[in-house]
């Protein structure tokens, strides 16, 4: 009976240590585990998701030295070291607060973002050790503009950022189509171009962009579109330019507080051509900027035949013209004046292509070469094969 109450007592013996074992390592897990939820915080921002469910068309990169922050703005803190933060979907409100939980309120209106992260910086570091923050731009908020001028139906347009100058032409031709923008209500003018087709986006689009614009550009002057911005500067934007060399340089983004001035051609809007040995022929509202090199551009250059020595300018000076050449090293300096008309010659006459149609009774009716100026009936009757009986 001894030996059978020993066995017991051995057996409980042996159980012990390993329970005591099973029960600090679950302790140590939950210790591990508490570890990590004090050393990192996710925080989404449900009101901010919900807004961005109609997220802007973003065209171009954005520059954190240079883009404002404001009222609508959807931003991303994270932060990482001793402490790993993730706050996604915070909005900026209409005070230009944004509410992040670990610190508080923080206003970020009218700051960069690399402004407003150096603010958070600061703050995250009063309350926290060796963190190092980033914050990046989610959503951007939507661009608010005037365009005024000559037109029909001046107002405050709602756009998405990256609008470019180019998609006014649309707004012009006054299209049916209802023209909607994310999160915001209809302009003063009873359009949105928040879903406007932006006819900038690629060069692939550029075709029907030029179609549109040679048709409105006989009724409005898109060379010199005037543009004050919110800081007081002035440009000038030249979309003309831009449909026919596709130079993204003049066909800038929308920015917020632009006022965009449109004004209509007339009689009295000064002009300026480039003609002759030239691949596409164009007359165009004048620019103070243009160049005999920048018009050569915009008509694609030369043809094989043209002169390449020199560019003849046909200038208007009181009731008579005055005939200047300009020689090819002084094209991008030369000062070119309103109403001149630019002349690229051939180098020969007998390259210029011309023709000459013989019909009636000939014994070979048809189209004849023909020499400028030199060619006769009598060679055109001899090339057709002369009179027929």
């Amino acid at each position: 009976m001894k030996k059978a109450q020993i066995i017991p007592l051995f057996i409980l013996g042996l159980l012990l240590p390993g329970q005591f074992i099973h029960a600090r390592q679950t302790q140590n897990n939950r210790d591990a585990t508490n570890n990590r939820s004090a050393s990192s915080q996710y925080f989404i921002d449900e009101v901010g998701l919900q807004l961005a469910q109609n997220p802007s068309r973003v065209i171009d990169s954005i520059d954190p030295a240079t883009y404002i922050l404001g009222p609508n703005d959807i931003i991303t803190v994270y932060a990482e070291g001793l402490l790993e933060l993730t706050y996604r979907g915070l909005v900026v409100n209409y005070s230009g607060d944004v509410v992040i939980p670990s610190i508080g309120t923080v206003n970020l209106e009218k700051r960069s973002l690399n402004e407003a992260e150096q603010l958070l910086n600061k703050r995250f570091s009063e309350n926290y050790k060796d963190l190092e923050l980033k914050i990046s731009l989610e959503q951007p908020k939507p661009v608010i503009a005037f365009l005024g001028g000559e037109i029909q139906q001046p107002g405050e347009l709602t756009l998405t950022f990256g609008t470019r100058y180019s998609s006014i032409l649309r707004y012009l031709q006054r299209i049916d189509t209802p023209l909607e923008s994310p999160r915001t209500s209809s302009s003063i003018t009873g359009l949105d171009l928040g879903r406007i087709s932006r006819i900038s986006e690629n060069q692939d689009n550029l075709e029907s962009g030029i179609n549109e614009i040679e048709t409105l550009s006989l009724e409005y002057d898109f060379r010199n579109i005037r543009v004050k911005h919110q800081d007081g500067t002035q440009t000038s934007i030249d979309l003309i330019h831009f449909f026919k060399t596709g130079d993204p340089k003049s066909n800038p983004i929308i920015l917020t507080g632009d006022k965009i001035r449109i004004s209509k051609r007339n009689a009295f809007t000064p002009l300026i051509s480039i003609s002759g040995a030239v691949l596409s022929p164009l007359e165009m509202p004048y620019r103070i900027d243009d160049t005999i090199a920048s018009l050569l551009d915009m008509v694609d250059g030369t043809l094989e035949s043209a002169n390449q020595n020199h560019a003849l300018i046909i200038r208007r000076i009181g009731e008579k013209n005055e005939r200047l050449v300009v020689p090819r090293e002084e094209y991008t300096s030369y000062e070119l004046m309103a109403n001149d008309r630019i002349i690229l010659e051939y180098e020969s006459e007998e390259l210029v292509s011309a023709s000459a149609w013989v019909y009636g009774l000939v014994k070979t009716p048809g189209n004849y070469p023909i020499v400028n100026g030199k060619t006769t009936i009598r060679d055109l009757l001899e090339a057709s094969g002369g009179l027929s009986n």
